[in-house]
């Protein structure tokens, strides 16, 4: 297996977002999605910048800079960065005590531009000590929306539309 360090090889593979948080439990982060290669897309308005915000089991996703309906893919052949592959969640047993024993009764997804809730596969990663999170159909972040998890013994199960 080789490592692909190229912006050439790398757009072509999904994204997959590892969130490490802090004491508080939560976290922020960034993404630019452009060419890779031009020099005029901030010129031409051709990226986005992408602001990620991880708390309270819900990532969020909005466009700090940018073009929100900017598409990689009609600029960059093959290009897949755009679209997430996975959300990790680092030290998943310190973000939420007992997650290892309690999975079973999580669930996920995410909400889109109409705020339709879509199911997300969750899992735990016993070796990793990491939660999981991938969507079903591979999205890009401008149709995820954001995202949310929860423990359905106790909280409102937003992610079933129909308990609206």
């Amino acid at each position: 297996m080789s490592v692909k360090t190229l912006t050439s090889d790398l757009v072509k593979k999904p994204t997959t977002l590892i969130i490490n948080v802090d004491d508080s439990n939560y976290a922020d982060g960034y993404m630019m999605i452009d060419d890779g290669v031009s020099q005029t897309s901030f010129a031409t308005n051709l990226y986005t910048f992408w602001k990620f915000r991880y708390g309270e089991k819900a990532l969020n996703f909005w466009v700090e800079r940018g073009n929100f309906t900017y598409d990689v893919s009609s600029e960059v052949s093959g290009a897949q960065f755009q679209n997430l592959d996975k959300v990790v969640i680092l030290g998943a047993s310190s973000v939420i005590p007992g997650i290892k024993d309690d999975i079973s009764h999580y669930t996920a997804c995410s909400f889109g531009i109409k705020l339709d809730p879509e199911q997300m596969t969750i899992t735990y990663n016993a070796t990793m000590d990491t939660i999981d999170i991938t969507p079903t159909k591979r999205k890009t972040f401008a149709e995820l929306g954001f995202l949310k998890f929860l423990d359905k013994r106790t909280e409102p199960n937003v992610c079933d539309s129909t308990g609206f």
